[in-house]
């Protein structure tokens, strides 16, 4: 916080200290940051080999054991310092002892530097004898691997390196299996590198847009790149591509949601194929908040309509604020410009809440969010740095004993507001040896909080220096990081913390505080009361700013706090005066994409493109003219029956695996970077050769929701369409009549009516319910299924709700024969006979794990659960399912619809594994139903 134009806290010469109650793994990453800051410099060793050291900035490196976390711990050996270094536990221990670092991505390993305790340091013991060293591409217990490099270090604290062929791996372990002098059960180490080179990429991309990635090529003199065809998920490939030479690569977000997606590329050197993994981020926009802190105390009604639809109309999210007058503000006495106070933790005062009521009801009229800061830390919680600034020693009004009753307070008034989006603990805490002992008020509010049932996330607003921004990051309270980069730090080194931190915890980012707009600049780019403290060349501003935000960005936060220098202590028409500054404007477009400005112009198609192609029976080869964009055309994108099929680069392609003798009509589609995409030429061509015969068995017929349209593919491969039922109606298959034929049905779950009919409407004909089978079955929200449940040759229905299945054996509206358990309330069920008896039992798909489940016996006794006679794995997440003896065998076994390549594939067993056959026929949108025909 400020107080008259300076800011309250300074960014201490003491800000190294950290309380030794931070956790082993929150103290190694406070190595991390240091060495971010440029508090550990990496000294040169020679080495014979030709990679380099890995940069050690954001290793996590854990051991077996440690005398202590602060001077023996294991962070002493990649601090640069050979005089310090990790040691055991005094008392000693059996070797092995290990020392492991996660990377955390993949690199290409090539070897390992050991330097042993140095000599002046007492006796030296715990140099590493023998040792074996690992790599693995996941955290793997080392005795179940192979080591990479085995061998024995000398006695002596000199640097040893060990070299080995590049291998790529992410999780490093250095295992001591004897000490060297034998002299006990120790291991110390003074330092350790790691040579080698990260070829792995990671970059970002708004959902619809293209991404561009480059392959990492260092260290090689000749080469080439490819898309890996064997690493990842096949559909993830088909969206990536690399130039052959290396020079970049794209990766197509169409049609993904949010989220990392993988693949892996290879660099073929002449000799051997080098591994690099790529993820891309598919992200949605960046949010931006406002920093309006004084609002609750010093905003009227009016101010607060001005306000909230500026930030409404400019794309913001929403805006933070401080629930509490800070001391300098007047404190708990402070009248708000309703003329009430505050008054106490133990008692707020209502009227003085009726304030935030209003403020959260205009922020939900216009779709914003707000974040409450409960209680500014450095005010009111703990030793009270800010109040003690002002002279004020009296002990902290809100403590762990108050804490749960003022949090439950706040939250039976709020909790589940449209207008209420955070709770946010701490603010602005400066005296980093004493920020731990407030954990316990944090932890009270946070439990008063939760004790109502409130369910909006909670964050802890750090101070401005480098140990604070991993306070409390690792416990179960916090549920998302809102660090204070504080106005004292440059963009590098913010975007530095801000990764290490997503990275390290797990936990989404919010970047809460940065560089305000406006504020007194110092040369170095920083306000001018950053320690150390220099004259104003200047004022903050849209450059540095769009800076913040961009970093901000870049380090994959999901939101950004912009501040401007005069509006976060409000002040009525001062504070409104600020409203639309450039950067603002800057950091709201910035987050749109990472980039100012933006293209939102579509490719353009001349007048006369065409395209042209031949075709194999199973291959369509394509070429097309170019489209033109204001920046560029980057792909191609080539559809068919309305599916993206292919993704080119170029303006030729090859769609591969289709079926022979088949219709195909292919569009090329043009895209920019940002997802700009206009439809071009098409081409309507027939595949070659004889169209595959149907299996015996089963069929599976495509029924189209949209239109009612019904298609039945033949052996012969002819096919036979027919309108049956209405827009919605859910499709049924079965022998209604016993005579060997499965005829459609149609479930209605508007009105909860089964329609059925015994023949098969001619081709291009529509069919009509039989006299005496429409009949009522069912309510809303049920699944019907069909089977021959009794084994009398003739197909009924059954009803799935509720995880309950109910079954009758004639078709007509009647009570349920069986009625039994078998399986979630969120599974599919279907009827099929998994062991060939004749009878219909139950299968059911698990959409959430792809799991496919069956019975083969009937509980009798109503109210039972059936028993699962076994299960397998065939189904990707977008498969529609089918049930049918696809081979004639008396056996039904699972078959899906692919969706994304219109592609049926089928097993004719019920055990995990690859379809037994498939074919392509149908559109991403029909629904496959099996019957015999």
């Amino acid at each position: 916080m400020w107080e008259n134009g300076r800011r309250t806290n300074t960014f201490r010469a003491d800000m190294g200290n950290t309380h030794l109650s931070l956790r082993p793994r929150v103290l190694i990453l406070l190595a991390v940051i240091a060495a971010a800051l440029g508090l550990a410099p990496v000294p040169g060793v020679d080495a014979s080999s030709s990679a380099p050291d890995l940069d050690r900035e954001f290793w996590v490196v854990d051991v077996d054991s440690a005398q202590d976390q602060n001077t023996y711990a294991a962070q002493a050996a990649i601090d640069g310092d050979p005089a310090t270094f990790w040691h055991t536990d005094f008392s000693p221990s059996p070797h092995p002892h290990w020392f492991t670092i996660d990377l955390l991505r993949n690199a290409e390993v090539e070897g390992f530097r050991y330097q042993g305790r140095p000599d002046g340091t007492g006796v030296p013991n715990g140099r590493i004898g023998q040792y074996d060293f690992y790599v693995s591409e996941t955290p793997a217990d080392f005795s179940t691997l192979t080591p990479i490099a085995s061998g024995t270090f000398p006695d002596d604290d000199l640097v040893h390196e060990v070299t080995f062929p590049p291998t790529y791996g992410r999780s490093l372990t250095l295992v001591a299996r004897s000490e060297a002098g034998n002299r006990g059960g120790w291991t110390t180490m003074a330092e350790i590198n790691v040579m080698g080179r990260f070829r792995d990429v990671t970059t970002q991309a708004i959902l619809e847009t293209v991404a561009d990635w480059e392959p990492v090529v260092d260290g090689l003199a000749s080469y080439s790149c490819s898309i890996s065809d064997s690493a990842g998920d096949p559909g993830i490939r088909a969206r990536a591509w690399v130039d052959p030479t290396c020079s970049s690569g794209l990766f197509d977000t169409h049609d993904l949601t949010t989220g990392d997606y993988s693949f892996e590329y290879e660099i073929f050197d002449g000799t051997s194929a080098r591994r690099g993994q790529v993820t891309i981020t598919v992200r949605t926009p960046m949010r931006v908040y406002d920093t309006a802190w004084a609002i609750p105390l010093k905003a009227s009604d009016s101010e607060l309509d001005q306000y909230f639809d500026f930030l409404s109309g400019a794309g913001y999210h929403g805006v933070w604020i401080s629930l509490v007058p800070t001391v300098w503000q007047g404190g708990l006495e402070a009248p708000n410009r309703e003329g009430h106070a505050f008054e106490s933790f133990d008692n707020p005062n209502p009227l003085y809440l009726e304030q935030v009521d209003d403020i959260l009801d205009k922020a939900a009229a216009r779709n914003l969010k707000v974040n409450i800061v409960v209680a500014w830390a450095s005010d009111w919680v703990g030793d009270r740095p800010a109040a003690k600034w002002h002279d004020i020693l009296d002990p902290a009004p809100i403590h762990e004993n108050n804490g749960a009753a003022y949090g439950a307070t706040l939250a039976n008034r709020w909790k589940g507001h449209p207008g209420l989006e955070a709770w946010v603990m701490g603010g602005d805490w400066w005296t980093p040896e004493t920020e731990a002992e407030t954990e316990p008020t944090w932890e009270a509010i946070v439990d008063g909080i939760r004790s109502t049932g409130a369910t909006e996330p909670i964050t802890y607003h750090t101070g401005g220096f480098y140990s604070s921004w991993v306070m409390f990051a690792d416990r179960d309270w916090i549920d998302f990081l809102s660090p204070e980069t504080s106005h004292c730090n440059t963009p590098d080194v913010a975007q530095g913390a801000l990764t290490a931190l997503k990275s390290q915890f797990g936990k989404d980012v919010v970047s809460a505080e940065m560089r305000y707009e406006d504020e007194p600049m110092q040369e170095r780019g920083v306000s001018t009361w950053c320690y150390p403290e220099g004259p104003a060349v200047g004022f903050i501003g849209p450059d540095e700013i769009a800076a913040d935000a961009l970093a901000s960005y870049n380090a994959g936060a999901v939101a950004y706090v912009y501040g401007q220098d005069t509006r976060w202590n409000w002040g009525g028409a001062a504070g409104l005066a600020t409203l639309g500054r450039p950067g603002e404007y800057a950091a709201l477009d910035i987050a749109q994409d990472g980039m100012l400005g933006g293209d939102i112009t579509p490719p353009n198609w001349p007048g006369n493109a065409s395209v042209t192609g031949t075709s194999t029976d199973t291959t369509a080869s394509l070429s097309w003219d170019g489209a033109t964009d204001d920046e560029d055309v980057v792909l191609y994108r080539i559809r068919s029956a309305g599916t993206v099929v292919e993704r080119a680069p170029g303006q030729t392609d090859t769609v591969r695996d289709l079926t022979p003798g088949t219709d195909y009509t292919f569009q090329v589609e043009a895209v920019d970077a940002q997802g700009n995409s206009t439809p071009g030429p098409q081409l309507s061509l027939t595949t070659a050769g004889e169209p595959p015969a149907v299996p015996p068995g089963d069929r599976v017929v495509m029924f189209d929701p949209v239109t009612g349209l019904w298609h039945l593919r033949h052996a012969d491969g002819s096919t036979t369409t027919f309108y049956y039922g209405m827009p919605g109606d859910v499709p049924l298959l079965g022998d209604w009549d016993g005579d060997g034929i499965d005829t459609p049905g149609m479930f209605r779950p508007s009105n909860g009516f089964v329609y059925l009919t015994n023949t098969i409407p001619p081709d291009g004909g529509v069919g009509v319910a039989d006299p005496g089978l429409a009949f009522f079955f069912g309510i809303p929200g049920d699944r019907v299924l069909v089977g021959d449940w009794d084994g009398d040759g003739l197909d009924t229905l059954a009803i799935q709700r509720n995880g309950k299945i109910y079954m009758t054996n004639v078709n007509a509206t009647s009570f349920a024969e069986w009625e039994f358990f078998f399986g979630a309330a969120s599974d599919i069920a279907f009827g099929g006979d998994a062991d060939g008896d004749g009878d219909d039992s139950v299968f059911l798909y698990r959409p959430s794990t792809g799991m496919i489940y069956y019975a083969t016996e009937v509980p009798t006794t109503a109210g039972d659960a059936a028993s699962t006679a076994g299960s397998l794995q065939f189904p990707l997440a977008s498969d529609r399912v089918v049930i049918g003896d696809w081979n004639d065998d008396g056996v039904d076994t699972v078959g899906v619809f692919r969706p994304p390549t219109t592609t049926t594939h089928i097993r004719n067993s019920n055990t995990t594994g690859p379809s037994d056959d498939s074919w392509q026929f149908g559109d991403a949108d029909w629904l496959p139903v099996a019957g015999h025909f």
